[in-house]
């Protein structure tokens, strides 16, 4: 096979590859992040809530054994109750605090393991962030994560979607969920086919 073949069947590999993740990447967490999706989980309006292992997804409206998280209402307030191991979220010491896209979330983060109000900077019915500690029941290491939340008052709740670092003791950057934009993977899959192109003429 000449150089100019060998050329273009690695630009069309390359291309194709491109093409597929743009097509299906979309939906696989990169680095060690993982990611949720949207989950849209419902916030029961009482005080179960809803209870949320962050690693296996798993749900109910009781408590059970392995549970990380527990929104849920008092009153026409919401408030995080974390509830396995050294689970905690991350709190200004009176309240679970809305944290801006892209605050570091780690071990110099300040935590609290209590239930805490989802007052100050959290809008009824806008989503907000806050991170979470927590231990992961496998290897019984500590781990970093954020939840994205509705907070409503006297309705119902949402957890929006979630994620943590799967690497212990690591810090995560709040709404970061390691899956690229569609973007991203299009202009790369635009971009090999164009070097293909480029080397035929």
């Amino acid at each position: 096979m000449t150089l100019t073949k060998r050329l273009d069947t690695h630009f069309a590999v390359c291309a194709a590859a491109a093409t597929g993740a743009a097509m299906f990447g979309g939906e696989k967490s990169q680095a060690a992040i993982v990611y949720s999706g949207v989950v849209n989980l419902q916030i029961a309006n009482n005080i179960n809530g809803l209870y949320l292992n962050m690693v296996t997804g798993q749900t109910s409206t009781n408590g059970f054994a392995g549970e990380d998280i527990n929104p849920y209402f008092g009153g026409t307030n919401m408030w995080m109750a974390p509830a396995f191991g050294n689970a905690a979220v991350t709190t200004d010491g009176t309240s679970a605090q809305n944290m801006p896209s892209g605050t570091p979330v780690g071990p110099s983060s300040l935590f609290a393991a209590g239930a805490y109000p989802t007052m100050g900077n959290f809008l009824a019915g806008q989503p907000g962030l806050f991170g979470i500690r927590f231990m992961r029941e496998s290897d019984t290491t500590l781990h970093y994560g954020w939840l994205r939340i509705v907070k409503t008052t006297g309705g119902n709740g949402t957890v929006v979607d979630y994620a943590y670092e799967d690497t212990a003791n690591a810090q995560i950057l709040a709404g970061a969920t390691g899956v690229p934009g569609p973007g991203s993977l299009a202009l790369l899959a635009v971009g090999a086919l164009g070097a293909r192109g480029r080397r035929r003429r």
